[in-house]
C-alpha cells in the first residue's frame, strides 16, 4: 500500500446501495494510478458498507461514522483521513470520466499560483444515460475570471461551482480550514469564497464527471420549499467573509464602486453592507441589512451612514421593505390562496353546471341511441319479411310455371286422343242413317 498516494479521492457515503459500485469503479478505472479512495459512511441502512466492502483493491480506505453527522461532518472526517497532496470530492451517486484525475492534476502542477480546479458536468438520470439539453447547463458551464471577479460573481448572485468536480491543493485546507459543519446547503459555497481570498481557481472547459439527477428531487441540492429556505438562511451566514476582507486593494478590486463612499465608515463591514441592501437578491439583502444593524452601533459609522444618504429612519425603511422574515410574502400567500379557494369555488360551480349539461346531453344521446337501436331492428325485421314474401312469390309463381307447363302437356295429349274418337263417333252416326 503507497501510504503517500498523490491524490485522495473523498467519498462521503450515505444510503447510495444503488449507485455506489458504479461511482467506486469509475475512481478505479482512471488512467492515473497514484491515488488512494477515502470512504466515510454516515450510518448507512442500506447495503452500501457491504457493497464497498467487496472491493479487494488495497487503495480503498473505509471509515464509518458511528453516528449520523450529514455531508459536512463527513467530508471532513474523509479530508483529514487523506494522505495525498491534492483533494478531489465525490459524492456516492456521481461518477468520474477516466481522464479527471490526469487532466486536473496537471493543470495544478502547472499552474502553482491556482489553489483550485473545477471542470464541466455531464447531467446524467438515475440509469447513467444523459440527459442531452439539461437548463442547469447555463448555469454550470462557466467562463474563467481572476478571484476578484469570482469574489463579486459570489457576493451578488451565488454559487455557479460544484464540488465534485473539484481538485484542490493539500495547502488550501491548511490555510483556510475544513468545511463548515452548520451548514448543509452551502458549504460547499463557503469553502470556495473563502478559498478565492487567497488563492486563484481556475475551470476545465471538459465533462470530467457525470452527474446524477435523482427522481422526485433526492439530490441534496434539489430546489423544494424547504432546502431554498435553508439555503437562503444559509446564505446570510456565508456572506459574513466579505465583512472580513482587510486588503483594501483586494476589496476596492472586488467592488469598485465602494471607493465613492464619502466618510469614515471604518470597517468592511458597514462598506459591505451599503452595497449589499439593494442587491437584487433577497438574501444579500438580507444580508445587508443584518450587517448594516451590527455597524450602526459605532456612532462614527451611523454618522458616515447618513453622509451617505443611510440615516436611521432610512434603515427603518429597507428593514421593513427588505422584509427578512418574509411576512409579507406570508400575507400574500394568503392573499393568493384566498383567490385560489374563491377560484376553485367558482370553478367547481361551472363543473358542477357543465356535469348537469353534460348528463342531459348524455340522456338525450342514449335515448336517441335507444330509438336508433329499435329502428334499425324494425328495419332489419321488414326487410326480413320483405325478403320472405320475395322468397314465397318466386316460389308460387315456380310452381305456377310448372303447373301451366305441365297442363300444356296434357292439352296436347288429350287434343292427340280426342280426334280419332270424334271421327269414330261422327263415323259410326252416318252409319245408322
Amino acid at each position: 500500500m503507497n501510504n503517500n498516494p498523490l491524490v485522495s479521492v473523498c467519498i462521503p457515503a450515505y444510503n447510495h446501495d444503488k449507485y455506489i459500485a458504479d461511482c467506486v469503479k469509475s475512481v478505479l478505472a482512471q488512467t492515473i494510478s497514484d491515488f488512494e479512495i477515502v470512504i466515510t459512511d454516515d450510518m448507512s441502512s442500506d447495503q452500501t458498507v457491504a457493497i464497498i466492502e467487496t472491493f479487494s483493491d488495497e487503495r480503498i480506505r473505509l471509515f464509518r461514522a458511528m453516528t449520523n453527522q450529514g455531508p459536512s461532518a463527513t467530508a471532513n472526517n474523509n479530508i483529514r483521513q487523506a494522505r495525498g497532496q491534492y483533494i478531489c470530492f465525490l459524492a456516492s451517486d456521481d461518477r468520474f470520466q477516466p481522464e479527471k484525475l490526469e487532466r486536473q492534476l496537471a493543470f495544478l502542477q502547472n499552474n502553482p499560483d491556482v489553489g483550485i480546479v473545477f471542470s464541466y458536468m455531464r447531467y446524467v438520470d438515475e440509469g447513467g444515460a444523459p440527459i442531452d439539453g439539461h437548463p442547469a447547463y447555463r448555469y454550470t458551464d462557466v467562463e474563467n475570471r481572476s478571484r476578484e471577479e469570482w469574489l463579486r460573481k459570489f457576493f451578488f448572485e451565488g454559487n455557479y461551482l460544484s464540488a465534485p468536480t473539484a481538485m484542490i491543493r493539500r495547502e488550501v485546507f491548511d490555510r483556510i480550514g475544513l468545511l463548515d459543519i452548520r451548514l448543509l446547503q452551502t458549504q460547499d459555497f463557503d469553502f470556495w469564497i473563502r478559498a478565492c481570498l487567497h488563492y486563484e481557481i481556475h475551470v476545465l472547459p471538459e465533462r470530467l464527471i457525470d452527474y446524477r439527477i435523482r427522481a422526485s428531487q433526492q439530490n441534496t441540492s434539489a430546489p423544494t420549499p424547504e432546502k431554498q429556505a435553508q439555503t437562503y438562511w444559509e446564505l446570510s451566514k456565508v456572506l459574513r467573509h466579505f465583512c472580513q476582507i482587510e486588503d483594501e486593494k483586494l476589496l476596492n478590486k472586488v467592488f469598485p464602486e465602494l471607493e465613492s463612499l464619502k466618510g469614515d465608515l471604518r470597517s468592511t463591514q458597514a462598506k459591505i453592507a451599503l452595497l449589499a441592501v439593494h442587491a437584487a437578491s433577497q438574501p444579500v439583502r438580507v444580508f445587508g441589512i443584518d450587517a448594516l444593524y451590527n455597524a450602526l452601533v459605532d456612532d462614527e459609522v451611523t454618522q458616515a451612514a447618513e453622509e451617505n444618504g443611510y440615516d436611521l429612519p432610512t434603515f427603518y425603511k429597507l428593514a421593513g421593505d427588505i422584509d427578512a422574515l418574509g411576512v409579507k410574502q406570508g400575507v400574500r400567500v394568503r392573499e393568493l390562496e384566498e383567490l385560489f379557494r374563491e377560484a376553485d369555488k367558482i370553478s367547481q360551480q361551472r363543473l358542477d353546471s357543465l356535469k348537469a349539461e353534460y348528463d342531459w346531453a348524455a340522456d338525450q344521446a342514449r335515448r336517441w341511441e335507444t330509438a336508433a337501436v329499435n329502428a334499425t331492428r324494425q328495419a332489419e325485421q321488414s326487410n326480413k319479411d320483405r325478403k320472405e314474401a320475395v322468397r314465397a312469390s318466386q316460389e308460387w309463381k315456380q310452381k305456377y310455371e310448372q303447373a301451366f307447363a305441365q297442363s300444356q302437356v296434357w292439352q296436347k295429349k288429350y287434343e292427340k286422343s280426342a280426334l280419332p274418337f270424334l271421327i269414330r263417333r261422327i263415323f259410326s252416326a252416318l252409319q245408322r242413317h
